[in-house]
């Protein structure tokens, strides 16, 4: 139980990690484009490219990284000793914090953050979906199995393999703030010209 706990708040301590990082390294994108073009946020947010690709990539993305949270507090709730309870309890639980990531996604205002971003491809959202789909399976497998050690390993698996999921979430907005910023700083690099809709 006490092992579940250490997960639990360091995943929750990896998720909102990156989403600072994310939330920052897009102001730092905006601020840098601000100054190099001398435009203000409504010009910003024109050259938005709506492609509803990204929405879904980037929802989906985030919403199931909110997901893996509440299946790691399924060890620590507990659900008495009934296995069908437990599977109920548990697709209630993935369910519930899926809308909680959708809430969050459209308060925070994440997706956004995606749509000022010029995407050549989409591997990134891609890997990043391939590697979270692979940890939800994980740890929802160490659900079924005694928790120490095999179900407490797995749950550091499943963990471990979420923080590069999420690195590969937010390696767009990381890409493009470092060529802004690069470009503020008057040595841009070489990038395509390639727009989101290029897969």
């Amino acid at each position: 139980m006490n092992f579940s706990i250490i997960i639990l708040f360091l995943y929750l301590a990896l998720l909102s990690g990156m989403l600072f990082w994310a939330r920052r390294s897009s102001g730092s994108k905006r601020a840098a484009i601000k100054r190099c073009f001398s435009w203000e946020d409504h010009q910003i947010r024109s050259t938005a490219y709506d492609d509803p690709r990204i929405r879904k990539f980037a929802s989906a993305g985030w919403s199931l990284a909110f997901v893996m949270a509440g299946v790691l507090m399924v060890p620590i709730i507990g659900f008495g000793d009934s296995i069908w309870v437990q599977i109920l309890a548990v697709i209630a639980i993935e369910l519930v914090t899926f809308l909680v990531g959708l809430v969050v996604i459209k308060e925070v205002g994440i997706v956004n953050w995606y749509l000022e971003c010029y995407i050549c491809d989409f591997k990134f959202f891609l890997t990043a979906l391939g590697l979270t789909i692979f940890a939800l399976v994980l740890v929802n497998f160490a659900l079924l199995v005694s928790f120490i050690p095999l179900g407490l390993v797995l749950q550091a698996a499943a963990v471990a393999i979420m923080a590069i999921a999420l690195h590969f979430m937010i390696s767009p907005i990381l890409k493009e703030e470092k060529y802004y910023t690069q470009k503020d700083q008057g040595t841009p690099k070489e990038v395509s010209s390639a727009k989101a809709g290029d897969i």
